[in-house]
């Protein structure tokens, strides 16, 4: 009977390894597209962005719209501040929607709650670091240090939106443990 009891114990471990790796694999794979889905909305926006900038005094464009169809037909009739708005808007919520992805699969991978500070913790200090880089830009009016400032934080933010806070949270606290077992011995 201890036998039995050994061996569903093991199959039952068995079922639930095979799971967290199916799960993993589907959020890693879903995650992976996400930096795709982010890109396409963002390109999209500036897309139209450009359009809608460049008429003539006429009202005739003098590029063409080179946004996808889906996106043109969603964006039609919007002004560019409203695009503009959008984009501050996605930002957020491409930010929020990568840390959520950053702390699920930490927390999948280690079973551990302390994940969930790291990584509130680094995207915090990116997050704020891009917004004071970013408010730089109004201390001083030239061209140059505007344009670099700006170019600064919207790589914060890129990194951000992407999935490599959440490759840089797995290894690290993988780090972490190492470290902590190597002084536990």
């Amino acid at each position: 009977m201890g036998s039995e009891i050994i061996g569903d114990y093991t199959n039952q471990n068995q079922v639930n390894k095979s799971l967290k790796i199916t799960l993993l694999f589907i959020l890693g794979f879903i995650l992976f597209y996400s930096d795709f889905m982010r890109d396409y909305v963002f390109k999209n926006l500036d897309y139209q962005i450009h359009y809608l900038s460049n008429f003539s005094a006429d009202g005739f464009p003098m590029v063409n719209n080179y946004s996808d169809s889906l996106m043109e037909k969603l964006l039609e009739g919007k002004s560019i501040k409203t695009l503009s708005n959008l984009k501050w808007l996605f930002t957020m919520l491409f930010s929020f929607y990568f840390l959520i992805f950053s702390i699920v699969i930490s927390y999948i991978i280690y079973k551990k709650k302390v994940i969930i500070k790291y990584a509130v913790t680094l995207y915090g200090i990116i997050f704020a670091s891009a917004l004071l880089i970013y408010g730089l830009r109004f201390l001083y009016s030239g061209y140059n240090w505007q344009e670099n400032t700006y170019l600064i934080s919207l790589g914060l933010m890129h990194f951000l939106q992407s999935s490599l806070p959440t490759l840089i949270l797995i290894l690290a606290f993988k780090l972490h443990l190492s470290f902590k077992v190597e002084q536990e011995n």
